[in-house]
């Protein structure tokens, strides 16, 4: 996802120092939201299904970036992509916790 955003960035509408903002600014953002709510030793970790559904708006508006300033095809497939892997996750972690 942060490569993803850093390309995206890079090849937004604009100056040169739009670009380097976009291109270093969008990943920091995305980074900043992971560690806050969803890294695995976060002191504020939202619980599933919350995790699931901030994963997937992120995997979309990474998904938008890229197939508007990339290619339609590299949007579609890393959405699908990861947000059918954390799906299955959220999943596993759900019957995990019913066991418990």
């Amino acid at each position: 996802m942060l490569t993803i955003l850093a390309l995206s960035g890079a090849e937004v509408d604009g100056s040169t120092a739009i670009r380097v903002l976009a291109a270093v600014g969008l990943p920091v953002a995305a980074a900043a939201v992971w560690a806050v709510w969803m890294a695995p030793t976060s002191a504020h970790r939202l619980p599933n299904p919350r995790r699931l559904v901030v994963q997937v708006l992120l995997f979309a508006v990474t998904g938008v970036l890229a197939a508007a300033t990339l290619a339609p095809w590299v949007g579609a497939v890393f959405f699908l992509a990861a947000t059918t892997v954390f799906g299955v996750l959220a999943r596993r972690d759900a019957v995990t916790a019913g066991r418990r």
